[in-house]
């Protein structure tokens, strides 16, 4: 579940990047815009206690880890 999420984020992101429908991004490797992206953004998803303090032994705080989440995604994003 988590990598289809992942892909699917990677996906709007290249969208919203390249200005084209989300079934027209094709998922792709290192060469591509997805493929830098999804490389670039896969340690935040794969370590996210690590890069945005998600807990891993309490129950999280949703609104204050999305926020977290999200602004990390995005300057990965805007870096890649």
């Amino acid at each position: 579940m988590k990598s289809y999420l992942h892909i699917e984020l990677v996906t709007i992101a290249v969208s919203a990047i390249e200005l084209c429908p989300l079934d027209a991004v094709e998922v792709g490797d290192e060469e591509t815009l997805f493929g830098r992206l999804h490389t670039k953004t896969q340690k935040l998803t794969d370590y996210m206690d690590e890069v945005i303090g998600f807990p891993l032994n309490s129950i999280p705080d949703y609104d204050d880890m999305s926020k977290k989440f999200f602004a990390e995604f995005i300057r990965l994003v805007e870096f890649a």
